[in-house]
């Protein structure tokens, strides 16, 4: 069975970013949502991405509705290595931003992940038609308020059914993740990845040591009890 990766969102400063990185995460997410009390500027975030690139370890942006000449100027100028889109982009979007990613940074590809607000199986409907145009699918509680980071999770049985139905295309779950109940979500099911943020803060924006570390341990503690048949 795979073992989750853990992308540790809305970081803010080089020294979050860094500590969640030697715990274990396996990626850091920053965002540009200048609405979000996690938004980082240019400035800020070529600071973390100087400090933790390159290593094998990923920094990713987070984008909602930004014209699409402005996220790929973005993902040049700090370095990304993935992209996830939490707005209403469309597949014509995402088709339009591989383009001019490529045509604006010569090395590998950014990992491009769609994510999308859950309500109930219907919200399959508008996921399907992204998968030949994205790495991954990211499924997050659905907010009339908030675009993420609400602290609340979702029917973690619509991640199974969409594993269920979609088992090869890659999948991230997020949505009021912590360390108390990761492990019920990796007991119903194993996605590639984990995204977690109000999860390990203390407030909106505010990342708290302890909380990190017991969201990592968390979920090396399920990757250790699966090798060990426990």
């Amino acid at each position: 069975m795979i073992s989750p990766l853990i992308k540790c969102c809305g970081i803010t400063n080089t020294e979050h970013g860094k500590y969640a990185l030697t715990r274990g995460a396996d990626a850091l997410g920053l965002v540009f949502v200048n609405t979000s009390s996690r938004y980082v500027s240019l400035e800020q975030a070529k600071d973390i991405t100087t400090a933790v690139l390159p290593s094998q370890k990923q920094v990713v942006g987070v984008f909602a509705d930004m014209p699409v000449e402005q996220v790929a100027k973005t993902v040049q100028q700090v370095g990304l290595t993935g992209i996830q889109l939490h707005g209403k982009e469309t597949v014509e979007y995402c088709i339009r931003l591989k383009e001019l990613v490529a045509q604006e940074t010569a090395g590998p590809w950014p990992f491009l992940t769609k994510a999308f607000s859950m309500r109930n199986s219907s919200s399959f409907n508008s996921i399907l038609k992204y998968h030949a145009h994205v790495d991954a699918i990211l499924l997050d509680t659905y907010s009339a308020s908030a675009l993420g980071g609400t602290g609340s999770t979702f029917d973690w049985g619509l991640a199974c059914q969409y594993v269920k139905h979609w088992p090869r295309q890659p999948l991230i779950v997020a949505g009021g993740l912590n360390s108390n109940n990761v492990t019920s979500l990796l007991a119903q099911v194993t996605p590639l990845g984990v995204d977690v943020s109000s999860g390990i803060e203390t407030a909106p924006g505010v990342k708290d040591r302890t909380k990190i570390d017991s969201f990592i341990k968390a979920v090396k503690r399920k990757r250790f009890n699966e090798r060990s048949g426990l």
